[in-house]
């Protein structure tokens, strides 16, 4: 499930946000984030030396945040989400759990109002599996509802991405 998105195809995104992702010399691969209206100013960047996945990037429809799956190890894939708060933009990083082992957590939906994010993590640490389905406050990016089953999560059975559902693994 790590690297599934090596699978998918780009989605369009139709937003305010340009998504450019570069090669640089030193082995890295850089995301950044600019908008259509001045192209050139720009966002925010983050690097990496692991796997980003371009096809995995979404736009939230506000165009206040932007999310892109990144693994860094084979075995392990984080959600990078590039955001505005208080009107200064950032790119934070969420990851599968709180240890090592094996893990993914995955962009699932926007709500409707642009405040939140519909998540899906998977771990396997320490010989415990757990899934969980998540709705993130996309200002604090905490935790703010989780369920074991995205129907037993009202905002996540409502607004999970057809596109989400039609891809993931986490509904096996």
């Amino acid at each position: 499930a790590a690297s599934r998105p090596a699978a998918d195809l780009p989605s369009p995104t139709g937003s305010r946000l340009i998504a450019t992702v570069a090669p640089r010399p030193t082995g890295e691969t850089c995301l950044s984030v600019t908008e259509k209206s001045r192209p050139t100013q720009l966002l925010v960047e983050r690097c990496t030396y692991g796997q980003l996945w371009p096809s995995s990037i979404h736009v939230s429809p506000r165009g206040n945040a932007l999310t892109v799956a990144v693994q860094p190890l084979a075995e392990w894939r984080e959600l990078w989400i590039f955001h505005s708060v208080a009107g200064t933009w950032t790119a934070d990083v969420v990851v599968p759990g709180s240890a090592t082992g094996l893990g993914y957590v995955e962009w699932a939906g926007w709500t409707p109002d642009g405040k939140s994010m519909l998540a899906a993590r998977e771990t396997l640490q320490d010989g415990r599996h757990s899934r969980s389905f998540e709705l993130l406050d996309l200002e604090t990016l905490t935790v703010t509802r989780k369920a074991q089953r995205p129907g037993d999560l009202t905002p996540f059975y409502r607004w999970q991405s057809p596109e989400w559902r039609s891809q993931t693994l986490a509904l096996r």
